[in-house]
């Protein structure tokens, strides 16, 4: 675009045969342009080198084809070029070899610059414009830089926050897949208590009513048990009746013996008696 804002010009005042130096010149540069946006250099020296090409090209339309108020506001224009990467170095750099090529063009040909005036006044006037409009672009830099180094740690910010939200969504499904795992595995887990809760309910079922069965076995024991005391404490007495009863009899026995002691004595005697008297009779009778 400045290329063809230089050369409209020239070609208008000395019309297209005449003009063959400068369109030359602008395909120079648009080559040197289309080749500096793709050489493998540092950035800021391609930056520099965007805003220096159309410059020196415009400095040395000073010297070819004299003095002309577009001129400076070319020469301005890439000024501003050289500004908008808000790099003061840039800047500075380029406003350098720009005053330094004013200043050699009015030492050595002054009237190629400022035109027919070329008094210093007027040479004063165009550089001290030309320092101011840099001083405001330096400020205009520096201004532009913060905003672009917040900008830039706002970005590594919202890029660190981004990452950490990326992390704590991905802990977050990574959670919800544990969880649902978990559920399908509580799930499941609540199916087997529930199947177990059903078993020990129905073992528990059986053992009451084995319990109650061995509750009725012993109170039924309980029962005899107790009739048997009750036998027994009867078959004790009865013992105790027969008891006293054999000793009665013993006694009786006893007394019973002593009797038939006494009688045996007395048929004893009885019989001794009895032999006596047959004796005494046989005597007798043999006496007789």
């Amino acid at each position: 675009m400045l290329v063809i804002i230089i050369n409209v010009p020239l070609i208008n005042k000395h019309g297209l045969a005449g003009s063959a130096l400068y369109i030359g010149v602008g395909v120079f540069i648009v080559a040197l342009v289309t080749v500096n946006y793709y050489a493998k250099i540092p950035d800021g020296v391609k930056a520099f080198l965007f805003a220096a090409v159309p410059g020196g090209v415009i400095l040395a339309l000073f010297v070819l084809d004299g003095y002309g108020l577009n001129k400076h506001y070319l020469l301005l224009l890439t000024v501003i070029m050289a500004a908008i990467y808000f790099d003061k170095k840039i800047l500075i750099s380029y406003a350098s070899v720009v005053c330094v090529g004013l200043i050699t063009l009015y030492l050595v040909m002054p009237g190629r610059l400022v035109g027919e005036n070329t008094v210093v006044t007027m040479y004063v006037t165009i550089i001290l414009v030309f320092i101011g409009i840099i001083y405001l672009l330096n400020r205009l830099t520096d201004w532009g830089r913060e905003l672009i180094v917040g900008a830039e740690q706002k970005v590594v910010e919202a890029n660190k926050l981004l990452a950490e939200t990326q992390k704590l969504v991905a802990t977050i499904e990574a959670t919800a897949q544990t969880i649902g795992n978990e559920a399908a595995g509580v799930q499941e887990t609540s199916v087997v208590l529930g199947e177990v809760s059903e078993k020990i309910l129905t073992s528990t079922e059986q053992i009451a009513e084995s319990v109650q069965h061995e509750a009725d076995s012993i109170h039924a024991i309980q029962q005899v048990m107790s009739h048997s005391q009750s036998r027994l404490t009867e078959t004790v007495a009865l013992s105790k009746d027969a008891l006293t009863q054999s000793d009665r009899v013993n006694t009786d026995i006893t007394e019973n013996a002593q009797s038939v002691q006494q009688v045996t004595t007395h048929m004893n005697i009885l019989n001794d008696s009895m032999n006596t008297a047959v004796r005494t009779m046989s005597e007798l009778q043999t006496s007789l």
